[in-house]
């Protein structure tokens, strides 16, 4: 910045050193227009002028102006050169006192693209001055230029003038050049409309000085001056359009005050019309408004850059010393249009400020300019991290869709296909097979005493076996079967290409592959057996959907687990009737009820000596319309499975306690609990209701439950300790057949033990020591925790008397008393009939 100053400045003491005119040298100037164009040298030289300053002020029109101009010399005999600035003049003829009159001296059309061999910044024409005053008339013609400047000057300083000019006008021209190839460069690094802008309007500029100046005279047609005027006249608008674009994009980026820009808008819409009204040929009113027009934008652009905000834009000194420099630029360009700076301003100083306003306007649009660009590289680089961000982002998005995906088609804990998209997967399996007409089978797959399991060595436990078993079918399947997890502890496998034979030797394997190694667990020495059951289907062709599959699968399942567990069922058409009759059963099971189908028998309990009857058992039973009596067998796990046990279990309760009171005999009634009834949230409220409605005592009632409603063993111990709380008798079925009940018989408070009629079935006399022991143990430790005993399931003569010989407190069986209604049971108490009788 330093060095280019210095260089203006020797640049400028260098212009204005002396010897630039004669000081000698005097012309005096006056001006009389022509309007009609008619007036002739002679009446002219009679004519009154009026004095005018050196910058003769024209205004664009068509009258001819005559110029008088007397020069006066002290030595007399020596040739001046009359200077005429700007050049374009359309008719130029110069007239001096000669013997003969008056003569013309140089006459024809001076237009800048006619007759010109080479550009020039100005019309010089040789006079001898042979009198110390010597008079010229000039007769002026041109619609192109509003004013124009004279000059008197000796031939030397013309030449050096002409050279100081020339020089001038490079400068100028090489300056916009280096704007231009500046903004064309950015325009190409950063294609931003700003710079774009600045580069075109450098471009229209530099065509208009060079039209002005005569360099496009080669490329013009010759003969046709009009044309180049009008080309020429569209230029000095043409280019003002995207320099005002320009100026309003720069100035928008510092936000100044709105109304400041619709000053821009208001500019801009008036250029257009300017450039239309010349090209229609109205030449001198659109040049008028357009100078005056350019002398409004540029203060404009001074009042609009002094608003601008302080951030985002350069120093604040360096852009008022700038908007100072342009602010007197424009004010000389003013005072010398209107004639004020006369004796200080010629066509050379003229010049110079032209070029002094263009460096300056120049370097100020650069800094400009150059500072959006600053902020443009900031803003890349800012949009670098926002965009790294945002492709972190979207990263981040794409992971949290996968990862949602897969949480929707796959079980987190197991890493299987979930239900959804197990349910998908085979739909699609099965429909391929039915084209292909190739085999399929589909395994439904429950672990065994999972409940159990979880409830004794917690869910952790429970876990690692689900992730275990899952682990050891996915390594036996084969690569295109299917498998998945759709329940709590139920799996699917689809078998790919497998018939009936390979179906049975493959479900076993998988069955095999879980229960022969025990699964690792911190909390088990020895690991945790597991075994699963497997109710197995085939396709066979059938045109069957992925729904009847299942269903078939899962009562072959019911049927594994109802054997015993750790099995294999297949679906054949005996288990197809029977899943029939089990869905026919589910379905009329939940209005069985209201209809009055179900009822209950009793079968009666004796002492020690199998004569007295002690209690009966309140026993359910259905009679169905169709169907005749359905076994409990076939109806209770399909209600424990519905839920619909516990609201019959309720009735059951009420309408074993409304019999009970109508028997002649005080004998108690016992009532079996099943699962979810000693887990519901009503069951104190359903015995403790029973009680109230029927009037029974608590004492006469009695609830049996089976060690695996005690798994939950928190749950169960609070509803048991309700019951007991209401007096009722508490009783634990079918001992020793499961996990814990010695256990159970520690945890928890009861009344009796129900041995359980695997035990009983064996005894046939006291020698038979083995089944016999163990009923004695049971029997002594009953008596041993003061509880009463009783053995089920007497079916003969040999098994009572065992019993009766070791002790046992309550004997119950087909052999003293088959299960009876409620009016039977009235008559056995009354003497009336025998208990042993048709079993019910």
């Amino acid at each position: 910045m330093k060095s280019l100053i210095g260089i203006l400045i020797a640049l400028l003491a260098w212009l204005v050193s002396p010897g630039v005119a004669a000081q000698d040298l005097i012309l005096e100037r006056a001006m009389l227009e022509d309007v009609a164009g008619t007036l002739t040298i002679e009446q002219v030289s009679q004519l009154e002028f009026q004095p005018v300053a050196r910058s003769l002020s024209r205004g664009y029109t068509d009258s001819v102006h005559w110029l008088r101009l007397t020069v006066r010399a002290p030595q007399q005999g020596r040739e001046v050169v009359l200077r005429i600035y700007p050049p374009n003049l359309d008719e130029v003829r110069l007239f001096e006192a000669g013997p003969w009159g008056w003569q013309t001296r140089v006459t024809g059309d001076r237009h800048p693209y006619v007759d010109r061999d080479q550009p020039a910044i100005a019309l010089g024409f040789v006079v001898h001055v042979s009198e110390p005053q010597v008079t010229y008339y000039l007769r002026l013609k041109t619609t192109s230029i509003s004013w124009l400047n004279v000059e008197a000057l000796m031939p030397q300083a013309a030449q050096r003038l002409e050279r100081q000019v020339d020089l001038i006008e490079d400068v100028f021209i090489a300056l916009m050049l280096w704007t231009l190839v500046w903004a064309f460069h950015h325009w190409l690094l950063h294609r931003e409309r700003l710079v774009g802008l600045l580069a075109l309007s450098q471009a229209l500029f530099i065509l208009y000085d060079m039209a002005l100046m005569g360099y496009l005279a080669p490329f013009m047609p010759t003969g046709h001056p009009e044309w180049a005027d009008m080309a020429t006249n569209v230029l000095v608008c043409a280019w003002q359009l995207p320099c005002l674009l320009f100026t309003r994009a720069l100035f928008q980026r510092y936000a100044p005050p709105p109304a400041l820009m619709r000053g821009f808008d208001l500019l801009m819409l008036v250029f257009p019309v300017l450039m239309l009204l010349m090209a229609l040929g109205f030449t001198r009113i659109a040049l008028q408004a357009n100078y005056l027009l350019f002398i409004a934008a540029r203060a404009y652009f001074l009042l609009v850059s002094l608003t601008l905000r302080e951030e985002g834009m350069p120093s604040r000194r360096f852009l008022r010393t700038l908007h100072v420099v342009l602010a007197l630029v424009v004010a000389v360009l003013i005072a010398s249009h209107i004639g004020w700076l006369d004796d200080a301003s010629d066509g050379l100083r003229y010049v110079l400020v032209l070029v002094v306003y263009a460096t300056v306007n120049s370097l100020m649009l650069i800094v400009l300019v150059h500072a959006r660009l600053k902020a443009l590289h900031h803003e890349a680089r800012q949009s670098s991290v926002d965009l790294a961000l945002s492709q972190q982002a979207l990263a981040l998005e794409r992971a949290h869709k996968e990862e949602a995906r897969y949480l929707a088609y796959t079980d987190h804990l197991t890493g299987l296909a979930n239900r959804r998209h197990f349910v998908e997967q085979a739909g699609l399996a099965i429909q391929r097979a039915l084209h292909e007409r190739r085999p399929l089978a589909l395994l439904m797959i429950d672990l065994d005493h999972f409940k159990a399991l979880n409830d004794t060595l917690g869910h952790a436990a429970g876990d690692v076996v689900l992730q275990g078993v899952a682990r050891r079918l996915r390594d036996t399947l084969h690569r295109q079967d299917l498998v998945g997890r759709i329940g709590g502890e139920e799996f699917a496998v689809v078998l790919m290409d497998t018939d009936a034979e390979q179906a049975a030797v493959r479900s076993q394997a998988l069955r095999r592959a879980v229960a022969d190694t025990p699964f690792d667990f911190q909390e088990a020495a020895h690991g945790i057996h597991a075994t699963i059951s497997l109710g197995l289907t085939l396709l066979k062709g059938r045109p069957v959907d992925l729904g009847c599959l299942l269903k078939e699968a899962d009562h072959a399942l019911y049927i594994a687990k109802a054997s015993g567990r750790d099995a294999l069922k297949v679906h054949d058409d005996e288990l197809g009737q029977r899943a029939q009759l089990r869905a026919q059963i589910t379905h009329e099971l939940a209005s069985a009820l209201e209809r009055g189908e179900l009822s209950l028998h009793y079968q009666p309990v004796f002492g020690a000596d199998g004569r007295q009857p002690v209690c009966a058992e309140a026993l359910l039973r259905w009679q169905h319309p169709r169907l005749g009596l359905v076994p409990p067998q076939a109806f209770v796990d399909v209600a424990e499975d519905t839920g619909l046990i516990v609201p019959i279990g309720a009735w059951v309760l009420q309408q074993a306690c409304r019999d009970a009171m109508t028997w002649s005999a005080p004998l108690q009634v016992a009532v079996n609990l099943s699962v979810r009834q000693l887990h519901s949230r009503g069951i104190v409220d359903d015995v403790r209701q029973a009680l109230a409605l029927s009037g029974l005592p608590a004492h006469r009632l009695e609830l049996e439950v089976t060690e695996s409603a005690l798994a939950q063993e928190a749950a169960a111990a609070d509803a048991l300790d309700a019951l007991r709380e209401l007096g009722v008798g508490l009783a634990l079925d079918d001992f020793g057949t499961g996990f814990s009940s010695l256990a159970y018989l520690q945890r928890f408070r009861f009344d009796r033990l129900k041995i359980d009629r695997a035990f009983v079935l064996p005894l046939q006399q006291l020698e038979n020591s083995a089944p016999v022991a163990l009923v004695r143990a049971v029997i002594e430790l009953a008596r041993a925790l003061d509880l009463a005993c009783t053995a089920e399931g007497i079916e003969n003569a040999g098994q009572l008397k065992v019993l009766c010989e070791l002790g046992c407190s309550a004997l119950q069986g087909f052999h003293l008393a088959r299960p009876m209604a409620d009016a039977a049971l009235r008559d056995f108490l009354a003497g009336r009939h025998d208990p042993v009788g048709t079993p019910t």
